[in-house]
């Protein structure tokens, strides 16, 4: 029987020293209600999660802004987790972490020590040791950029190719992957407007086309993705605020629908009680991944620091971070619409989310 397990991570950014934990949920998958199941607290500001390919293990960093830290949990039959290992990297503002598609490796950016890395993981979950270390150069012109800020890693569809958003240095960096060995190595990188803080990347199903979101300008840039070289072209840039925009707002999480017929992007206050708190949905045309705004809307909540599809299509999850709360809405594939709120949980600083779909088959 195929069950549906919901994971929120937790972000405490005002004082980077509690741990709220990872909240656990099972979700009804017809009618999207959620059913808590745990809180797991093995590691601070697990802030990003993610799974090996066959859902086996949820791995969550531990953001902190003088050490790193990974957490590796199995996941059980009831969906309770179980810590299998927890290993320190040589770093610091772990801000994510993505695993390699055969899940020998975990790759993650470090944000405040400007640096990407890689680390081995053994078929039981077990994290082993460290593999790479690569520092990154660069500086934009805001005072949040007086160095390079590596705010993401993303893997490409194939898994042959890194992508890393660098908030400092206005550029997002291209590495090549070597399957054998875990290790990385630069191929191109893509500069933005100058002061735009490249935050996060999706990739479009089909492989051949890429979106990046800028935190300080609020924009999103289309590209297209060389799935030989990694490299990326921008074809089109779309503001998302409106032009007689005068409150603070600073652009979150980007990413496709399921059947990559529309891209979906939020922007968040986050300095202030009185951001501009909003999901947009942009239409992708078929033929070249452009996108134009079709509709925003709101987010049900304050600072939607994450959001997420369920496989189906069926649910969006936002991780509203300042309202404590995770929200789940229908969504309407054919129109692209969000719907009705299905469920709504409280969770303290909800700044991730994870959904795992089993068969129910993992060991307890």
């Amino acid at each position: 029987m195929e069950k549906r397990f919901i994971y929120v991570g937790t972000f405490d950014c005002d004082t980077f020293l509690e741990s709220y934990g990872i909240h656990a949920f099972e979700m009804d998958c017809q009618t999207g209600a959620l059913t808590k199941i745990e809180i797991q607290n093995a590691g601070y500001n697990p802030d990003y999660l993610v799974t090996d390919t066959d859902k086996k293990f949820l791995f969550a960093n531990n953001d902190r802004q003088t050490r790193a830290d990974v957490c590796a949990y199995q996941i059980s039959s009831t969906g309770k987790l179980f810590l299998v290992s927890k290993l320190q990297l040589p770093g610091a503002g772990m801000a994510s972490l993505e695993i390699s598609r055969d899940g020998r490796f975990l790759v993650a950016p470090y944000y405040e020590t400007s640096a990407v890395g890689s680390c081995s993981v053994d078929g039981n979950g077990k994290l082993l040791k460290v593999v790479q270390q690569i520092s990154l150069q660069g500086h934009g012109i805001t005072e949040r950029q007086t160095k390079a800020h590596p705010h993401q890693v993303l893997f490409d569809r194939e898994g042959k190719h890194v992508l890393v958003p660098d908030l400092g240095s206005d550029r997002v960096w291209s590495f090549s992957y070597d399957e054998n060995s875990g290790r990385l190595t630069l191929g191109s990188s893509l500069a933005f407007i100058p002061g735009s803080g490249p935050r996060h990347i999706a990739f479009h199903p089909n492989n051949r086309w890429a979106y990046v979101i800028t935190e300080l300008k609020n924009t999103i840039h289309c590209c297209q993705f060389n799935s030989k070289t990694g490299e990326l072209t921008e074809v089109q840039c779309v503001e998302l605020l409106p032009e007689d925009f005068m409150g603070e707002c600073i652009a979150a999480e980007i990413d496709c629908s399921p059947d990559g017929d529309y891209l979906f992007a939020t922007t968040r206050g986050y300095y202030t009680s009185e951001g501009y708190d909003r999901i947009f949905t942009l239409k992708i045309n078929p033929d070249d991944g452009t996108v134009n705004i079709v509709r925003d809307g709101p987010t049900w909540g304050v600072c939607p620091r994450m959001f997420k599809f369920t496989p189906d299509g069926k649910f969006l999850l936002i991780a509203n971070q300042f309202s404590d709360e995770l929200i789940v809405l229908q969504y309407d594939a054919t129109s692209g619409r969000i719907g009705e709120i299905c469920a709504r949980e409280n969770v303290p600083y909800a700044g991730a989310i994870c959904i795992v779909d089993t068969q129910g088959e993992n060991p307890a």
